[in-house]
């Protein structure tokens, strides 16, 4: 959604002087274009949509350990959670390994796209954070996402953690017993972020 300056300058609520160092950054960056009308409009949808938009239609990114004593898997208890809370989510990523997924053989993981990691990978946090990054990467200037740090193991969950922050992206835990789902980074989190950003300087 293309914004004009003081549409920018009213919602973020900072000093004009501020507001232009940070534009002009962005554009360096090509992260955000100026157009021949002089309004701005970023170049993909993240992070900015999340303090426009709030929460609607969203691309989930989250995880899949073993089963144990689990009836249902993570990604699938955490749509539902969204979904109760207004969130559609229109498509999404898994990220586990081949041993994981054969253990929830008898469920249907339709709808998610599976990516895997191998048991060595997990061992390596850098490598499990490039897996998300690609995927990141492949749907930014497509769709807005949301990450999900439930499952798998502690390292997944640390390189979930460690690009929700480098992409300004909300991620969620839930827990377990309770089916609560807690905001690690809310959309007031990215907005906060953003504000100092342009604060800087």
């Amino acid at each position: 959604m293309p914004l004009t300056f003081s549409e920018l300058k009213k919602l973020l609520d900072i000093p004009d002087a501020s507001l232009y160092h940070f534009l002009k950054r962005l554009d360096e960056h090509k992260l955000v274009l100026k157009t021949e009308w002089g309004v701005y409009r970023s170049t993909f949808k993240i992070p900015f949509y999340y303090i426009l938009k709030g929460l609607k239609s969203l691309t989930y990114i989250g995880l899949l350990g073993y089963r144990d004593s689990r009836e249902e898997p993570e990604p699938i208890t955490a749509k539902k959670i969204l979904e109760k809370n207004n969130v559609t989510i229109e498509r999404g990523y898994i990220i586990t390994t081949k041993e994981a997924e054969q253990d929830w053989a008898d469920k249907d993981l339709d709808g998610y796209t599976v990516v895997y990691v191998t048991k060595e990978e997990l061992l390596c946090i850098p490598k499990i954070e490039n897996k998300i990054c690609r995927i990141v990467e492949e749907e930014e200037k497509e769709s807005p996402m949301i990450l999900d740090c439930t499952s798998l193991t502690k390292t997944a969950t640390i390189a979930m953690y460690n690009v929700a922050k480098k992409y300004l992206l909300p991620l969620i835990y839930v827990y377990e017993h309770t089916k609560e789902l807690y905001w690690v980074i809310s959309t007031e989190d990215i907005k906060n972020e953003l504000k100092e950003i342009f604060s800087r300087g």
